[in-house]
Protein backbone atom coordinates (compact mmCIF):
# COMPACT_ATOMS: atom_id res chain seq x y z
CA UNK A 1 0.00 0.00 0.00
CA UNK A 2 1.17 3.29 -0.83
CA UNK A 3 0.46 6.76 -0.96
CA UNK A 4 0.91 8.42 -4.10
CA UNK A 5 -1.00 11.59 -3.86
CA UNK A 6 -4.12 13.40 -2.27
CA UNK A 7 -6.68 15.35 -3.66
CA UNK A 8 -7.68 18.32 -1.64
CA UNK A 9 -11.98 19.02 -1.93
CA UNK A 10 -12.32 20.95 1.20
CA UNK A 11 -15.88 18.87 1.21
CA UNK A 12 -14.47 15.72 0.83
CA UNK A 13 -10.75 14.92 0.75
CA UNK A 14 -9.10 12.34 -0.91
CA UNK A 15 -6.36 10.06 -0.84
CA UNK A 16 -4.64 8.51 -3.99
CA UNK A 17 -3.43 4.87 -2.55
CA UNK A 18 -1.97 2.41 -4.71
CA UNK A 19 -3.32 -1.35 -3.67
CA UNK A 20 -1.89 -4.60 -5.65
CA UNK A 21 -0.72 -2.19 -8.92
CA UNK A 22 -4.89 -0.64 -8.72
CA UNK A 23 -4.83 3.31 -8.42
CA UNK A 24 -7.79 4.16 -5.83
CA UNK A 25 -9.20 7.28 -4.93
CA UNK A 26 -10.44 6.82 -1.04
CA UNK A 27 -12.49 8.96 1.43
CA UNK A 28 -12.28 9.24 5.31
CA UNK A 29 -14.37 6.03 6.81
CA UNK A 30 -13.57 3.81 3.08
CA UNK A 31 -12.07 0.38 3.59
CA UNK A 32 -8.77 -0.07 1.41
CA UNK A 33 -7.60 -3.19 1.61
CA UNK A 34 -9.32 -6.04 3.95
CA UNK A 35 -10.01 -4.19 6.78
CA UNK A 36 -7.93 -1.27 6.43
CA UNK A 37 -10.00 1.85 6.45
CA UNK A 38 -8.61 5.30 6.16
CA UNK A 39 -9.38 7.36 9.44
CA UNK A 40 -8.89 10.40 8.38
CA UNK A 41 -6.75 12.73 5.71
CA UNK A 42 -4.01 15.62 6.07
CA UNK A 43 -1.31 17.85 4.27
CA UNK A 44 1.24 15.09 6.06
CA UNK A 45 -0.71 11.55 5.12
CA UNK A 46 -3.28 9.34 5.59
CA UNK A 47 -4.37 7.21 8.79
CA UNK A 48 -5.45 3.99 8.24
CA UNK A 49 -6.51 1.56 10.72
CA UNK A 50 -8.15 -2.18 11.05
CA UNK A 51 -9.36 -1.73 14.55
CA UNK A 52 -6.48 -2.89 16.20
CA UNK A 53 -3.51 -0.93 14.26
CA UNK A 54 -3.32 2.10 13.33
CA UNK A 55 -0.62 3.23 10.61
CA UNK A 56 0.19 6.43 9.09
CA UNK A 57 1.12 6.77 5.50
CA UNK A 58 2.97 9.06 4.32
CA UNK A 59 3.85 10.50 0.62
CA UNK A 60 5.90 8.31 -2.15
CA UNK A 61 7.02 5.18 0.82
CA UNK A 62 5.07 2.15 0.46
CA UNK A 63 3.99 0.43 3.57
CA UNK A 64 3.64 -3.10 3.69
CA UNK A 65 0.26 -3.68 6.16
Amino acid sequence: MKLVGLIHDPGAPKALILVDKVMRQVPVGQRVKGEWRVTSISAHGVAVSNGVRSVTLQLGLPQSI
